[in-house]
């Protein structure tokens, strides 16, 4: 299994492209950093979490390289999301949420029941052109 894009099921398979950084599986394990700021308190978890599959505002630049589609904010690992909070100015305070994505999980986000698709940018370099978008 790849050290990247980690399975929440330690019996799930994960399939790696042989050369392309294309991984495939039935789930992935996502992270997304909050910073504890006023607004957190009082808030319920569902909406600390509201970052995951949240309507186009057009103004990110995630948003405006997919200017169609619901956009996602969380990474493969938790060191991943603490270096995007921190690039965004966070401060030390955080909490750092953990997610996984399968159509047998309780409350799943997507509800299909398909292999998820994930490419690895950052092995593209696709990481430095969509810093200047």
């Amino acid at each position: 299994m790849s050290s990247l894009f980690q399975n929440h099921a330690y019996s799930s398979c994960a399939y790696k492209h042989t050369k392309l950084p294309i991984y495939k599986t039935q789930e992935f394990n996502f992270y997304r950093c909050v910073n504890v700021k006023n607004w957190v308190y009082g808030k319920t978890i569902s909406t600390l979490h509201s970052g995951n599959l949240r309507d186009n505002d057009h103004r990110g630049r995630y948003s405006r390289l997919f200017p169609n589609e619901k956009i996602s904010y969380w990474a493969d690992s938790k060191e991943t999301a603490l270096a995007e909070i921190k690039k965004h100015n966070g401060n030390k305070d955080y909490l750092t949420f953990w997610a996984y994505d399968d159509v047998s999980s309780t409350f799943p986000t997507l509800g299909i029941n398909e292999p998820l698709t994930i490419i690895d940018g950052k092995e593209l370099g696709f990481d430095s052109i969509n810093e200047q978008i």
